[in-house]
């Protein structure tokens, strides 16, 4: 199985996930549950269906992602997309770079373990 992430579609998302903010651009804010937040919620999750992602939402407002494998009884695999959690600090921004790493790494670690 081969396993590809196209980094350029990938910045494209992510640009325009960038785009639903609370404040112009270059800024990304979206306070918690504000108007914001939901549409980037609402966006995520979209991409997720048309990526064919199973999708769950725990009380709190985290979105959780799964790409199914042929046992579901297996444990998942997690990953997550930014470094330290919660910064303004640009040197710990996740890059659409270090996004896609991460998700090639997962997808070529997924196709190995799949065989």
């Amino acid at each position: 199985m081969t396993v590809a992430v196209d980094s350029d579609a990938l910045t494209r998302r992510l640009d325009e996930l960038a785009l639903v903010s609370d404040l112009p651009p270059p800024a990304v804010t979206r306070v918690l549950f504000s108007e914001s937040d939901l549409r980037g919620r609402d966006f995520v999750r979209q991409c997720a269906r048309e990526a064919g992602l199973s999708i769950r939402e725990d009380a709190i407002g985290n979105i959780f992602l799964r790409w199914e494998g042929s046992d579901s009884a297996l444990p998942a695999v997690a990953t997550g997309s930014c470094r330290n959690g919660w910064s303004h600090r640009p040197e710990e921004y996740a890059s659409p770079d270090h996004i896609a790493t991460g998700v090639t790494v997962l997808a070529h670690t997924m196709a190995r373990l799949a065989g």
